[in-house]
């Protein structure tokens, strides 16, 4: 079977780069070869990263912890969680309203 590399021209224009994290840039505790070297390439070009996951059951600080200690040098403002994007909305749309948080006991300690 051949392969050939596709065109990745189109990526020179490009000024933010997303990743999802678990099982995209590593799995579990094993970082994918590839991803530290890219992201850092990137950085070193200009372009902005940042680090997305769904997962809300744990914080930002875990995330800065575990991507930090993988080795991506992350920063607060690259990472965001599907709790951040929660957080924002529930502020925007319903400051000043009682919520009743189901989540994690990480999780809850984190917001108050």
């Amino acid at each position: 079977m051949n392969f050939k590399n596709p065109d990745t021209s189109a990526l020179n224009e490009k000024k933010l780069f997303i990743f999802d994290m678990d099982g995209t840039i590593y799995l579990g505790g094993n970082v994918f070869p590839f991803a530290i070297k890219f992201i850092n390439d990137l950085r070193a070009n200009g372009k902005r990263v940042m680090f997305f996951t769904n997962n809300a059951s744990h914080t930002d600080p875990f995330y800065m912890e575990k991507l930090t200690r993988l080795g991506f040098s992350p920063t607060r403002d690259e990472i965001m969680t599907s709790g951040d994007v929660t957080k924002v909305y529930l502020q925007r749309h319903r400051a000043g309203q009682s919520v009743y948080l189901v989540g994690t006991d990480e999780l809850v300690r984190f917001q108050k």
